[in-house]
């Protein structure tokens, strides 16, 4: 993997407020700010239920003046294979996550992933992937960062990400 002049973000999971999109929000923005404007966040999952919180995410986009976020909403197995192609880094911010399939799927497909250390997300990723603790969002951005340019780093995190996925098969 290397670094394109337009890394996609890319996260997969309900779009419902304990998974937290809110912060991934914020995130990107302190991303785009301070490391790469040309970037995108591609969010993709279902949220039926959850219209008025999705409307809160659309008004955080607006008053952040945060650009390149898209809102994929459900996707067909196809569509989302295509989408986890273009991804260059799987980031999760959950608070309440059980087992987490998306992650699994990221390690999969070979996209680094970096998740927040809560509820069972690092026992998901079993050593592979980065964790996070702190969610300050300049703190978030450099780590983002530091992933996407250092192509040894990601080599590291794909073959923790590997050893995990070895482990539960």
């Amino acid at each position: 993997m290397y670094l394109r002049d337009r890394p996609n973000i890319i996260f997969v999971g309900r779009v419902i407020p304990n998974i937290r999109i809110d912060d991934l929000i914020k995130f990107f923005h302190a991303y785009r700010l301070k490391y790469n404007a040309d970037s995108r966040l591609i969010l993709v999952g279902a949220y039926g239920g959850f219209e008025d919180y999705v409307s809160s995410l659309h008004e955080l986009v607006a008053r952040l003046g945060v650009q390149n976020v898209h809102f994929v909403g459900h996707v067909s197995n196809e569509e989302l294979t295509a989408l986890y192609n273009v991804a260059d880094l799987f980031l999760s911010a959950s608070e309440h996550e059980g087992f987490c399939v998306p992650l699994m799927e990221a390690f999969y497909k070979e996209i680094p992933v970096v998740a927040f250390s809560a509820a069972a997300v690092p026992d998901t990723l079993d050593g592979g992937g980065v964790l996070y603790e702190n969610k300050d969002p300049s703190r978030v951005a450099s780590i983002m960062q530091a992933v996407l340019l250092d192509e040894v780093l990601q080599d590291q995190i794909i073959l923790s990400q590997n050893a995990a996925l070895e482990r539960l098969m």
